[in-house]
């Protein structure tokens, strides 16, 4: 009888305890939010950069060229189911959105303006692949399931308004002072505002870019705003991740593609030791893009150890310095600098060597013109005297911006791989670099573009099955979902 009064008094005073601890937290709003970050936030953030290239690649492999399939499905510029996987994707992570949002918004069990406000932005990374992509999509009504089973397309150019606001309610949340967590709940940037508010405003510079030539002064407006805030303009800031496709299965019928290894070679680039190794007449070798046979080309292998340097981008610091390249060409926001568009263009270069693993070269936000002690690292003979030739430098003797902005342009292609959905955009949107009508030719596959690359992608067929009506609104803009119509920035 004694033991069973101490045990019931020893129970009394645990629960008397735990309720004063609950109560201290109930206190304390932000306690709960460092005790309970919700799952779904967590989770979402990290699939952002996570899943970003891994996604892409049955695609973005062949239309921006950076790889080719020697065999298999996706070779050619035609709808294929191919198409699909990023759009469910999308609209999938959209799903995932809006379960993160409501433990987390105004009003919500865990109201945190910082974790909305992160939501925002990387809400705003998935709308703009997904309509940079296929045009017009469902925006307003995207994600919210049984309550919008047929949600409604949206134009492409009014998506690009809906999200600059969705930028600029996040800028107000991450405003909001707010006691430093130590709970990590921010996957990415680790709690920093700051390096969240600056992706966000280099989101805007990009989209700014992109309406260069086809809507100049809302482009221009938008870049007044850009100027006012700062941007990812260091690497200590840019927002990349390591991947490692070397065990997927897609990877396994891949090598560098002909169009990526000419532009190595022709230019005697390192960079091609990352992505290639010499076939057995001691060349490197890149195979055709859309190529249906593989016996009379003796083609690079590639390197299974890739995923050391692969990265999947979402905003880089060489993307930064390739945009103000072209800024500075243009006199576009910033102003007409040939001299400052060289040392972007340098800078660019630069970071993407340091990027795919060539660490001994310094930050080129301090030394873009600088020397490498190769003695230090063997590894990187060659690179000084690829920084040393005309094509690292643009020519400051004309006034004809041609060939100037296509180097720029080539070269941001070049280090936009991990990123295969801007790199498509650019390529679309400036022309450059130039891909090959495939037309006419029997070695490669017939396709609904007459051998041109594609404009954008196709609907998926689930869309023409459970979502009809918005889709034939959709399609008919495109010509009936043809491959080969113009998004609203794409004037070349």
């Amino acid at each position: 009888m004694k033991r069973l009064y101490i045990f019931l008094i020893g129970l009394l005073f645990v629960a008397t305890s735990c309720e004063k601890d609950f109560d201290e937290i109930n206190d304390n709003p932000y306690a709960i939010k460092v005790m309970e970050v919700p799952n779904e936030v967590r989770t979402f953030l990290g699939n952002i950069v996570d899943n970003y290239w891994s996604n892409e690649i049955g695609i973005w492999v062949e239309y921006p060229q950076y790889f080719a399939h020697r065999y298999g499905t996706v070779k050619d510029f035609s709808y294929s189911t191919s198409h699909d996987k990023l759009w469910e994707w999308g609209f999938g992570q959209l799903r995932s959105l809006r379960d993160a949002q409501k433990w987390v918004t105004k009003g919500a069990k865990y109201e945190h303006e910082h974790m909305e406000a992160m939501l925002k932005v990387a809400e705003v990374i998935i709308f703009a692949k997904l309509a940079d992509t296929y045009g017009d999509i469902p925006f307003t009504q995207a994600g919210y399931g049984n309550d919008y089973l047929h949600p409604e397309y949206e134009k492409h150019i009014d998506i690009y308004d809906k999200m600059l606001v969705l930028l600029d309610e996040a800028d107000a949340l991450f405003a909001v002072e707010m006691t430093k967590d130590k709970d990590n709940y921010d996957p990415i940037y680790k709690q920093d505002p700051e390096r969240w508010m600056r992706l966000g405003n280099s989101l805007r510079f990009r989209f700014a870019m992109h309406m260069r030539m086809s809507h100049p002064a809302k482009g221009a407006a938008l870049m007044k705003k850009v100027m006012e805030r700062d941007l990812i303009n260091s690497t200590a800031y840019h927002l990349s991740r390591n991947q490692d496709p070397g065990f997927s299965w897609a990877w396994q019928s891949m090598t560098i593609s002909k169009k990526l290894a000419d532009f190595y070679v022709a230019h005697n680039d390192p960079r091609i030791n990352r992505w290639a190794k010499k076939n057995s007449d001691g060349e490197y070798v890149g195979f055709p893009s859309g190529y249906v046979t593989a016996d009379e080309i003796n083609y690079s292998a590639g390197f299974k150890e890739m995923g050391k340097h692969f990265k999947s981008k979402v905003f880089d610091y060489s993307e930064y310095c390739f945009l103000m390249a072209e800024a500075h060409l243009f006199g576009y926001g910033y102003e007409k600098n040939i001299e400052k568009a060289n040392e972007f263009y340098r800078k660019g270069i630069i970071s993407d060597f340091r990027g795919i693993g060539f660490k001994s070269i310094p930050d080129p936000e301090d030394a873009p013109d600088w020397s490498i002690d190769k003695v230090d690292d063997p590894e990187n003979y060659g690179i000084e005297e690829y920084m040393a030739q005309d094509y690292a430098s643009l020519d400051l003797t004309t006034t004809d911006v041609t060939a100037n902005f296509e180097k720029i342009m080539t070269q941001k292609w070049v280090a936009l791989m991990g990123n295969g959905v801007e790199a498509f955009v650019e390529m679309r949107r400036t022309g450059i670099p130039t891909i090959a009508d495939r037309a006419g030719n029997d070695n490669y596959y017939p396709d609904d573009t007459n051998g041109k690359l594609p404009k954008r992608l196709a609907y998926p067929l689930t869309e023409r099955i459970y979502n009809k009506k918005n889709y034939d609104k959709a399609a008919e803009v495109y010509n009936g979902n043809r491959l080969d119509v113009k998004l609203f920035w794409d004037v070349d």
